[in-house]
């Protein structure tokens, strides 16, 4: 009873009419999926689907959570750096006000979550799933001059007596 309700929770009261406006299978659902259950005001929703809530009667840092749309598959890199930033108390604006976007600046680039495991994954050159061929570069030994893997040709050795000659260039 003590860990639905908290020590600092809502009253029961709040509780039960925010199960009775759930419905019975949504908050069985919800207790379930979160291992708690927790009354607050829905301050807005990102563009991967996370509602974002608050509520001032929790103590500090337990006074905003997400609920993701899908908790089952819930990746921690859905949440964008705005609301990472509301919800760990770094900004007090949320996301959705107004004043916040004139704090963005204009080449910040669009959150994306962490494509490990989907379809959109990085895969390399020469990987087995990668479509691309991988890219063959041909060499002429001629064009890289001499080399480890070349020989020196016998005029251009050099005694440890002689000093090395300057190239001359050819005009």
């Amino acid at each position: 009873f003590y860990r639905v309700m908290g020590i600092h929770g809502p009253s029961f009261r709040q509780l039960f009419s925010e199960a009775v406006r759930l419905g019975p299978i949504r908050t069985l659902k919800k207790m379930y999926f979160y291992d708690f259950f927790k009354v607050g005001t829905l301050v807005g929703k990102d563009q991967f689907g996370n509602e974002y809530y608050e509520n001032r009667q929790y103590p500090h840092p337990k006074d905003r959570w997400l609920e993701p749309p899908n908790p089952r598959y819930y990746d921690p890199s859905q949440v964008p750096a705005e609301w990472f930033g509301w919800l760990h108390h770094m900004i007090d604006l949320n996301p959705n006000h107004p004043k916040f976007h004139t704090l963005n600046p204009k080449y910040r680039r669009e959150h994306l979550p962490n494509l490990t495991g989907t379809k959109y994954r990085y895969l390399p050159h020469g990987h087995l799933l990668n479509k691309e061929p991988k890219p063959i570069h041909f060499v002429n030994p001629r064009s890289i001059g001499p080399g480890a893997a070349q020989p020196i040709p016998v005029q251009q050795k050099l005694t440890q007596d002689e000093p090395p000659k300057p190239k001359q260039i050819q005009q």
